[in-house]
């Protein structure tokens, strides 16, 4: 059975669940402040006087606040059949389904919102349209090729206030972030912050300082963006203890964790992703009679096959053999439909399945993929276990050794580290990692 954290699709990495949060923090329906349309006029947009007042009423749960994007997103579709020549309002409705998206983890609602996307490109006019919509959308799903085009797009918008270049930088430090480029998405997250200190910038250098293990800063970042939450919609406030919750996670800090979920579940009633790091920890607990009840709900309203993942691991772990391999096998047919949709966000989360459950061999294929894509430490340390998996030492160590040469510190990363030594016969080494691990998290190895 799994111990790690597991690594949800599509979120909770910081740009994917800002989409909900910046999104959720500007008046409807005004153009969201993260689409940052082209034209400079085109910011200036305003709301109109049939707006449905829902959208301007802070949601109480999970499901209150999808009824709320459903609302604006019908009124938005409506204004865009009154206006066929327009882009703008086609916009906006994609980026209601990123906000979407970003909440539900539906790969339903990214489609969605790629229709849309690719509408409003289609008539607007030549070197307009909503270039950053678009960027947030390909990033969300992992094409990082495919954005940079677009923030080469975005720069060369003449009006440009201090708002949109800290956007700009902030989308360009998110990118190079998942490439592994850290000097680079700190210098960016830097220079966004210099420009505008707000909420989105302040957490995602707080997401910064917790990967390079430097907590103290990261707990100091939250606080203080927590300190502008002044009404504002629930999910922003449920997103923040999550990250602080999962933090505590990370540390071994379980009833610290615990604590934080809970906050997280009093600000958005029903938000499953929330459910599901509680279930986490009631396993890590060894509460797993309650941890699969919240698994066996949570698989039912997602549908995703990590909780399907989690399931079965806590089955086969009590020897439930049967049912345990009809529930790995569903979670894999899943995962064969999402890398057939949607590969690139898909990768790294179907790997760990395979990892776990199948053939170390497509562990591996999927692996390299991930790792061609997005070279981060996150997708080498994936990588050297795949290769670990398949007896390719020398070509693991190379990999940890490039994680380990960069500034990431997580106690997953000196656990692979550890094993990496050891399977070379280095058992100083191992026990070195090891030491370094439980500094981190003392229930690494565990």
């Amino acid at each position: 059975m799994r111990t790690r954290p597991r690594l949800l699709l599509l979120a909770p990495l910081p740009l994917a669940c800002l989409l909900a949060c910046e999104a959720a923090r500007s008046p409807a329906p005004r153009a969201t402040r993260s689409s940052a349309p082209i034209a400079a006029a085109e910011d200036e947009a305003t709301s109109t006087p049939d707006e449905p007042r829902a959208a301007r009423t802070p949601p109480g749960s999970y499901d209150e606040a999808l009824a709320q994007l459903d609302s604006a997103l019908e009124y938005d579709l409506r204004v865009a059949e009154r206006t066929p020549k327009g882009w703008i309002t086609l916009e906006r409705a994609a980026g209601r389904l990123l906000e979407r998206a970003a909440l539900t983890g539906s790969f339903d609602d990214y489609a969605r919102a790629e229709e849309l996307i690719d509408r409003a490109f289609a008539i607007g006019r030549a070197g307009a349209g909503p270039f950053a919509t678009r960027a947030r959308l390909n990033f969300s799903l992992h094409r990082l090729p495919r954005v940079d085009p677009d923030l080469e797009a975005m720069s060369r918008r003449i009006s440009q206030d201090n708002h949109y270049k800290a956007r700009l930088a902030g989308l360009r430090a998110d990118v190079a972030f998942q490439r592994g480029q850290y000097a680079d998405a700190l210098a960016g997250y830097e220079e966004a912050l210099a420009l505008r200190e707000d909420f989105t910038g302040i957490v995602r250098l707080a997401h910064y300082r917790w990967k390079t293990a430097d907590f103290d800063g990261a707990l100091a970042l939250y606080a203080k963006a927590e300190a502008l939450l002044e009404d504002e919609p629930g999910r922003t406030l449920a997103w923040l203890h999550l990250q602080r919750g999962l933090m505590c996670l990370d540390r071994g800090r379980y009833d610290e964790a615990m604590t934080h979920y809970d906050a997280s579940a009093a600000a958005l009633p029903g938000y499953w992703l929330v459910d599901e790091h509680i279930a986490e920890i009631l396993t890590l607990q060894g509460k797993t009679d309650e941890a699969l009840a919240r698994y066996r709900d949570i698989v039912e309203r997602t549908g995703n096959p990590e909780f399907m993942d989690a399931i079965a691991g806590i089955l086969l772990e009590r020897g439930e053999e049967r049912e345990g391999q009809l529930m790995v096998a569903r979670a894999r047919a899943a995962y064969d439909a999402m890398l057939a949709r949607y590969p690139e966000a898909a990768y790294g989360h179907a790997l760990e399945h395979f990892l776990e459950f199948g053939s170390q061999e497509r562990a591996l294929t999927l692996a390299r993929e991930n790792h061609a894509l997005r070279p981060g430490a996150d997708a080498k340390i994936l990588l050297a276990q795949a290769l670990l998996g398949a007896g390719e030492v020398k070509e693991a160590r190379a990999r940890i050794d490039e994680a380990l040469a960069s500034p990431i510190r997580t106690a997953d990363l000196h656990r692979t580290a550890a094993a990496v030594a050891r399977a070379e016969g280095d058992e100083t080494g191992a026990l070195a990692q090891e030491a370094l691990a439980r500094a981190i998290n003392p229930r690494a190895l565990e």
